[in-house]
């Protein structure tokens, strides 16, 4: 009987000890990475995109979050190059920007642009004979598409020529004039060869500075109040390059600030949701979730210059380092259950002793 008493409580001492860990499984880490998913999916339902080779910078932003809707992209494009003796044609022209979004998109789908459906589409982005961008804003696309077919003289090529039309050091980059956006957009783009481009970078980085308050970040110098645009750009543009902290720094004041009263990730603007903001929102939020994957990046810390996380303003957070699950009900639940029967036979067991 001594046996059993003293099992019976090495097994609510067991209990007892796991009980915690059980209830308090999920760090803040984790819970903010939960939260960065929700967001991503709230605004994939609030813009609600239509895949399709029309709009190819479209399609790339909808799959690098949300994949649901393959299908219907992969039937028009088969449909386009079987039309079109395998090469992608798109109001009348090939394009380099669609070509590069397809190259990145198929990439996402894990299909080989080399060989899809017999067409090799590397090779033809490759010899395009015309390889105009159409606005700076879809060089982001095409140079991850060259970094995605290992293709550095060509990824250089694109970069240089953004440099050699678009920017100018220490103003940052001029499209319709310089702003914090222009500057932001330039630095995504640049990302994929960054070592190679390194004073572009910093230089980038310090004009994106410029606009930046503890708040969020403005437009330019005459428009000056704290833009959901401008915040989603610059985190856009420092989670590409791989600074995660400050990428969190601004995904706070953006869903701090801008964030829909329905906490559904959806962006407000004048009042509004606003879709254009969401989606670049929703841009910079699959450049910025990844990281939260990176077991050595400590993005949550308790330290009292950080912004109030999101994640702290939805959840109960402690000051510790851990949240509540979302299955904490369950685990404890089963916890005092284990530990009341352990305790009934106990108390039984000392009865039969007496």
């Amino acid at each position: 009987m001594k046996k059993l008493t003293s099992l019976l409580l090495s097994l609510i001492v067991l209990i007892s000890a796991v009980l915690p860990l059980t209830a308090f499984a999920e760090t803040k880490k984790e819970a903010l990475a939960r939260q960065v998913q929700e967001d991503i999916a709230g605004q994939v339902e609030f813009l609600n995109i239509t895949p399709s080779l029309d709009a190819a910078v479209d399609a790339y932003t909808l799959f690098r979050a949300d994949q649901s809707k393959k299908d219907i992209f992969l039937a028009e494009l088969n449909q386009n190059l079987a039309d079109n003796s395998g090469k992608i044609v798109v109001n009348g022209r090939q394009d380099a920007v669609v070509y590069a979004c397809v190259i990145n998109i198929l990439t996402l789908f894990g299909e080989n642009v080399e060989s899809y459906n017999g067409v090799n589409i590397k090779a033809d982005f490759e010899n395009l004979s015309d390889k105009t961008v159409s606005s700076p804003y879809y060089y982001r696309a095409v140079t991850e598409a060259c970094k995605n077919i290992g293709n550095t003289t060509l990824g250089h090529y694109f970069v240089d020529e953004l440099i050699a039309n678009y920017y100018t050091l220490g103003q940052g980059m001029d499209y319709y004039g310089f702003s914090c956006d222009n500057t932001a957009a330039f630095l995504a783009s640049i990302a994929p060869y960054k070592e190679d481009y390194a004073v572009y970078v910093e230089d980038a980085k310090n004009v994106i500075n410029g606009f930046t308050t503890d708040n969020g970040c403005f437009y330019d110098s005459v428009y000056t109040d704290i833009s959901p645009d401008s915040t989603a750009m610059a985190m856009l543009a420092f989670a590409s390059i791989g600074e995660h902290k400050t990428a969190k720094t601004l995904y706070d004041c953006l869903m701090n600030g801008f964030e829909s009263e329905a906490h559904n990730g959806v962006i407000m603007a004048y009042g509004l949701e606003n879709a254009y903001t969401t989606k670049e929102a929703l841009i910079a939020l699959t450049y910025f979730e990844p990281s939260l994957a990176v077991d050595d990046e400590p993005l949550v810390e308790n330290t009292n210059n950080q912004n109030v996380t999101q994640t702290a303003s939805k959840e109960n957070n402690s000051d510790d380092n851990t949240v509540r699950s979302p299955q904490t009900g369950a685990g404890i639940a089963f916890g005092f259950s284990a530990m009341s029967i352990g305790t009934a036979l106990l108390i039984c067991a000392k009865r039969k002793e007496s």
